[in-house]
């Protein structure tokens, strides 16, 4: 498991990772990050850096146009580093489900784990 020996779990703060903006409604992309006395955990993590680069191709025009303006400052990795903290202080990510939003910044945390429900997983990969 790559999450031992992390420690005590000390702060835990909540990141706007993805901004909506539909005539209907207006939300974000909650990411819980986790900050242990020897790393940090991020519960989901929101768009990424390549989701901002190259929108229709990773989510589709129905994405870029409900995303809008894609904020580089709303991305996890970015908001970390403002923080102090690297991305390879990132032990693992916590995936509750694959939806883009969810998880299109794993790309910017290359060699940390990312723990997902075997059911979860598996729908995914069954996708037609």
């Amino acid at each position: 498991m790559p999450l031992n020996g992390l420690g005590s779990l000390m702060t835990v703060h909540h990141l706007n990772c993805g901004s909506i903006s539909l005539p209907v409604l207006d939300a974000v992309t909650h990411v819980l990050l986790c900050e242990y006395q020897h790393g940090a955990v991020l519960i989901d993590v929101g768009l990424g850096r390549a989701d901002v680069d190259h929108p229709v191709s990773r989510i589709g025009i129905g994405g870029k146009l409900t995303f809008g303006a894609f904020d580089r400052d709303e991305l996890a990795v970015n908001q970390l580093a403002a923080m102090g903290i690297a991305a390879s202080d990132v032990s693992g990510i916590v995936a509750t489900h694959l939806d883009f939003d969810h998880v299109g910044g794993v790309s910017d945390f290359p060699n940390v784990a990312v723990l997902v429900h075997e059911r979860e997983r598996d729908a995914a990969l069954d996708r037609k």
